[in-house]
């Protein structure tokens, strides 16, 4: 059976050591994300409770989903019994709207801060809020995708072979084929392309806010350069005057700091929107060709199962790359890392 059925092919061995590196990349990187948010202080705000749950729907379908998805791929069959086969592919389509739906939770956070910013200083249960909105993120994802829990079933390719557990594969299997694509295009739709909508509208709204704050500043500046720093203090007097111009240079020097901040704070959640579609983008597309045509019935078996390998490796690449994000483009986790592993890299 291993040599005529199971054994892999050199291709197949890569591509299996690619999951292996993809699986303790994510499991340490989102462990250690999690950690630092937790153990310091500082970095307990609104957009990094979004970004521990990112982490912790990540560590979960890491651990609980790439290993089975891994077997099926290449073995062609479900070794794991009944509970896995309709937990499994539950999960996975729960934290990938979670995923999805928390990248958009942010983008309307980052929306709210930058161009409503009067909104956000009258509400002092910020950090509530946002458990409040993870909790509902969870829920509406678990609850809203609890059917397919009840049309995966366990079932025999070969009846007369029951008892081999080789010959059973793990499948939804629906009263017609419309239920199937309507759920499937719902679920594409609502938990993976309106969030990428919303983020793309709220992160223009954003950048285009920044960018004419920043104008808008220089333009003033340069207007009090040709009046001259001195008429404040020619008309108010010499302690007024002092006293007005360090104010001026308190709010000039803060002001492009805190423009600085959220830029860079914003280029951290478009370069995850941009790896989330990336990875995500192919096995929703094969997903929604499968669930609404039957297209690969003529395509080879193997190469069929091949093309969703290649496709479940970028989704769950996504879960290791975005700790990577975290420490390319944010400062104070970069310090976190450097903190902890000072004894392995002084």
């Amino acid at each position: 059976i291993w040599e005529f059925y199971l054994k892999p092919t050199q291709t197949e061995w890569f591509v299996i050591s690619l999951y292996a590196i993809v699986f303790l990349t994510s499991i340490v990187g989102n462990c250690l994300t999690i950690a630092f948010i937790l153990r310091r202080k500082h970095l307990r705000t609104t957009i990094n409770y979004f970004m521990l749950n990112l982490a912790l729907a990540d560590i979960m379908v890491t651990i609980i989903c790439l290993p089975p998805t891994l077997m099926v791929d290449f073995m062609e069959s479900w070794l794991v019994g009944q509970f896995l086969c309709k937990f499994t592919p539950y999960l996975q389509m729960a934290v990938t709207s979670v995923s999805s739906l928390s990248l958009g939770a942010i983008a309307l956070n980052r929306w709210f801060v930058v161009c409503h910013p009067l909104r956000v200083a009258r509400s002092r249960r910020s950090a509530k809020n946002s458990l409040i909105s993870m909790a509902c993120i969870w829920l509406f994802s678990l609850i809203t995708l609890c059917p397919v829990v009840f049309v995966t079933e366990l079932t025999d390719d070969f009846p007369g072979y029951s008892e081999l557990e080789l010959l059973k594969s793990c499948g939804e299997h629906w009263a017609t084929f419309l239920h199937g694509a309507v759920f499937h295009v719902y679920f594409v739709t609502v938990c993976f392309a309106l969030p990428l909508v919303v983020m793309a509208i709220a992160y223009t709204s954003v950048f285009r806010k920044l960018s004419r704050t920043k104008v808008t500043k220089r333009t003033v500046s340069q207007l009090f350069k040709r009046l001259g720093e001195s008429i404040p203090t020619f008309k108010r007097g010499l302690r007024a005057g002092f006293a007005d111009k360090v104010e001026s240079q308190q709010s000039d020097s803060e002001k492009p700091n805190l423009i600085s901040s959220r830029k860079r704070s914003g280029r951290i959640q478009v370069a995850l929107v941009i790896v989330y579609f990336l990875c995500y983008s192919p096995a929703m597309v094969l997903d929604v060709i499968r669930r609404t045509s039957n297209v690969f019935d003529s395509v080879h078996r193997e190469s069929t199962y091949f093309m969703f390998a290649i496709a479940h490796l970028l989704m769950y690449l996504n879960s290791a790359l975005n700790p990577i994000i975290y420490n390319c483009f944010s400062v104070q986790f970069r310090k976190e890392f450097r903190l902890t592993f000072s004894c392995c890299f002084p």
